[in-house]
């Protein structure tokens, strides 16, 4: 299955719910996701954050929701000021899914790994040429 890939950089939202609806509707324009998949990003973020740690965070809907996924998709929203992701949590770095469960968990995986390294997370808080970014994520599908 391939996968749908968008990165922005150099952004601000003024709380985690524009965020979420940002990263939604790109995943919606990239023909990843149904209609409405908004309201299973707000749902994950109900049930537990999904926020990780060093400025990561990772949005991904529901598995009650994974009927509303029509293909595999990635955005990256990277916000160098960031944004209020919860109590001590301030999110740089955005990088929301859409994937069927068998592929999901890989994703996850693969991209908590990216919070190991040091070099690479500077690099994707901070470069302003999403094409720098792009063979990293490439990386994790």
């Amino acid at each position: 299955m391939n996968t749908e890939l968008i990165i922005r950089t150099g952004l601000a939202f003024p709380d985690k719910n524009a965020a979420l609806q940002e990263a939604a509707g790109l995943l919606q324009g990239l023909g990843c996701v149904d209609s409405g998949y908004i309201e299973s990003f707000l749902k994950r973020e109900y049930i537990s954050s999904t926020y990780l740690d060093r400025g990561l965070a990772i949005p991904h809907g529901t598995r009650d929701d994974s009927g509303m996924i029509r293909k595999k998709g990635i955005v990256v929203l990277q916000v160098p000021e960031g944004v209020n992701w919860g109590p001590s949590q301030t999110a740089t770095l955005i990088v929301a899914l859409a994937a069927p469960q068998e592929s999901h968990l890989l994703l996850m995986r693969n991209l908590a790994k990216l919070l190991q390294n040091e070099v690479v997370m500077n690099t994707l808080k901070n470069s302003p040429d999403p094409e720098e970014l792009r063979p990293v994520f490439l990386n994790c599908i």
